[in-house]
């Protein structure tokens, strides 16, 4: 028997605008749900007011689970959609 660990691979984008970046950088840490975590955040000039924009992505990478199957095959088949299989291990 394997025993399969999968992890979440959840994610969330987010767009924000404003003219100053520190703003920008602090408006997004509030948004940040816990067990989230910021993947990229460029921020870009813009040609409009307000002058900057940020678009940021999240990614929910706390959700730890197990799956177990007889092959690799197997565990692989069973991994749910919006998961991802980190790691197999004999049980």
């Amino acid at each position: 028997m394997l025993v399969g660990v999968i992890q979440s691979t959840r994610i969330q984008e987010l767009t924000l605008t404003g003219d100053d970046t520190e703003d920008l950088r602090e408006r997004l840490a509030a948004q940040v749900p816990d067990g989230w975590v910021v993947t990229d955040s460029p921020i870009t000039k813009t040609k409009q007011v307000p002058s900057l924009s940020m678009a940021a992505k999240l990614a929910h990478w706390g959700d730890l689970a197990e799956v177990e199957g007889e092959s690799i095959d197997a565990v692989r088949a069973v991994v749910p959609d919006g998961y991802r299989l980190i790691l197999v291990r004999r049980h």
